[in-house]
């Protein structure tokens, strides 16, 4: 019988792929959107969420038979670039269980953002309803995290149950396995994760959430929006992260002070800053503003930043025995734990987990990428002509450059993780428009108009 499963699977798959072609993109899209909040997990290879993502990604290969859509995004360029160097890097893989998942995630990703384009270009207002039906997901995500935080008894009662089963799949069973690899960070009861294991993960994809929503709250003025970011940023705090709760303090007021250099013409000296920025987080700066302002801030992060630090200078000595071909999917743990003397450590960094995985070509990809992705949000920004289209630029920028910077310091991808992917593509789907199609100021009806009969008797 279970012989049967695969082959009725892709037929039923092919199916709801035909099916699909009726939907119209925005509809797949938004839910795509809706499936990756929750990541219903069954019994199948992958969660609800991915099915349908490989369902619709079957759907646009489909229709490209009759017409076949150029993005002409170097985005989504890179994007499929870095596919092909994880997919090859499968020759050398430690695990190739780990191998086939991350890369059929990036593959996921990658179906994701030709969409996010593929709507953005022909409508923002459809890229609003994807966030829009994903807000309720996300405030009742963040409400389960705050309620986790403060009884821990309850997460793990949660993560213990079937319904964790369900809702986490099988890490959740994983943390107590007694396993030391497989636990990780909500078993402390400083920290909660909702419906992840991993509470820094869990704030991340909270924060492009809620500037998701604060994005359509600037393009709408639903305040039912403006509710659920207020709500979702909670959630973040809500976490235990040290990183999310400094990102949920600075880049907000980065999109405030971005919108207010752009609209004074200084738009040409936010590059400089963002330079400054890195060097001053990089030398150490962030970290003694942050101790300074926050003593208990201090005293929390100082196990996590020395364990990352020597993280780093494993993956550097790594790094220079085989920076070509990396370790291979799966051997960071196996060859890190001899310096380490623990396989609990992962690189705790995007590029070095590129690196790590499928080598020095993915390293630089990842590293393209993330400038690339920054580099269209800031100039999507300075290209618009108004207010609403200069803030609602700049949140897109704090909304691609949240899991990007997230990801300097944790163990996450470019894209986030599987619930966020959805949010990072239509975050940089609405950089692109905006690149594309700028708002500009609607030109004055009466200017130039000859004055009516009645104005010029007064006039004259």
């Amino acid at each position: 019988m279970d012989s049967l499963l695969l082959p009725v699977g892709l037929l039923g798959a092919f199916l709801l792929a035909i099916a699909a072609t009726r939907m119209k993109p925005s509809t797949r899209l938004v839910i795509a959107a809706v499936l990756c909040v929750p990541q219903i997990f069954y019994k199948a290879p992958v969660p609800l969420a991915g099915a349908w993502i490989l369902v619709i990604g079957l759907s646009a290969i489909l229709e490209s038979t009759k017409k076949v859509e150029r993005l002409r995004s170097a985005t989504f360029g890179i994007a499929i670039l870095l596919l092909i160097a994880m997919l090859l890097s499968l020759m050398w893989a430690i695990d190739d269980r780990e191998g086939q998942g991350k890369t059929l995630r990036m593959a996921m990703f990658a179906i994701l953002l030709w969409y996010a384009l593929r709507v953005g270009r022909e409508s923002r207002s459809s890229l609003d309803k994807a966030v829009i039906w994903s807000a309720p997901l996300l405030m009742a995500h963040a409400i389960i995290t705050i309620i986790f935080r403060v009884s821990p008894d309850i997460e793990e009662a949660f993560l213990k149950s079937s319904a964790g089963a369900l809702l986490v799949g099988g890490s959740a069973a994983d943390l107590f396995s007694g396993i030391v690899a497989l636990r990780n960070n909500v078993l402390d009861p400083e920290k909660a994760g909702g419906l992840f294991v991993n509470g820094n993960t869990a704030s991340m994809f909270m924060g492009v959430g809620g500037v998701a929503c604060l994005l359509v709250w600037q393009r709408t003025k639903r305040r039912s929006m403006l509710l659920a970011s207020l709500v979702t940023f909670a959630g973040v705090i809500g976490t235990g992260s040290k990183t999310g709760l400094a990102l949920v303090i600075m880049l907000p007021l980065a999109a405030v002070l971005l919108d207010r250099l752009s609209r004074r013409g200084y738009g040409v000296f936010i590059p400089l800053l963002a330079l400054f920025f890195a060097t001053w987080v990089v030398s150490g700066g962030a970290e003694a503003t942050l101790n300074q302002l926050f003593p208990v801030y201090a005293e929390k992060s100082a196990l996590s930043l020395d364990s990352r630090q020597q993280i780093w200078s494993t993956a550097w000595l790594l790094f220079k025995e085989n920076p070509m071909l990396g370790l291979g999917f799966g051997g960071w743990l196996a060859t890190a734990s001899q310096y380490l003397g623990t396989t609990r450590y992962p690189p705790h960094n995007t590029v070095l987990q590129a690196w790590a995985d499928s080598g020095g070509i993915a390293a630089l990809l990842t590293i393209v990428f993330i400038f690339v992705a920054l580099a269209t949000a800031y100039r999507a920004m300075t290209a618009q002509t108004t207010d609403r289209g200069r803030r609602s630029a700049a949140l897109c920028l704090v909304g691609v450059a949240w899991p990007l910077i997230h990801g300097m310091g944790d163990n996450t991808t470019i894209f986030g993780d599987p619930h966020s992917m959805a949010l990072m593509a239509v975050m940089i789907g609405y950089s692109v428009s905006y690149l594309r199609q700028p708002e500009h100021k609607r030109p004055d009806v009466n200017a130039g108009r000859a004055p009516s009969n009645e104005l010029q008797g007064v006039v004259s």
